[in-house]
């Protein structure tokens, strides 16, 4: 290998280098800014779907321990009458 090779293949690896810590930067960023504004609430959406109360609600200490454990948000209706299919008006039947 010659000298201007390696140090084409030197310089090839500094920029690799360079753009694989911007990568990362921007993988961190993205994921706080995740973290800070939307995971909590997408979360709490799917405890509720899953008809459970979210982490941290107070139905899961000593005090509420001898209630009732059913829960039933309306976010599983919603989302079951959003994927429903509307009806077909009458002009479009075929004949």
């Amino acid at each position: 290998m010659t000298d201007a090779e390696s140090q084409q293949r030197s310089q090839q690896m500094e920029h690799d280098r360079y753009w694989l810590h911007k990568a990362r930067l921007c993988h961190k960023g993205s994921t706080d800014f995740l973290d800070a504004n939307y995971r909590k609430q997408w979360q709490q959406n799917i405890a509720h779907f899953n008809n459970d109360h979210d982490r941290g609600s107070r139905f899961y200490s000593v005090n509420y321990r001898s209630r009732n454990k059913l829960f039933r948000p309306k976010t599983r209706s919603v989302a079951i009458k959003s994927e429903a299919p509307y009806p077909r008006p009458c002009s479009a039947r075929s004949t």
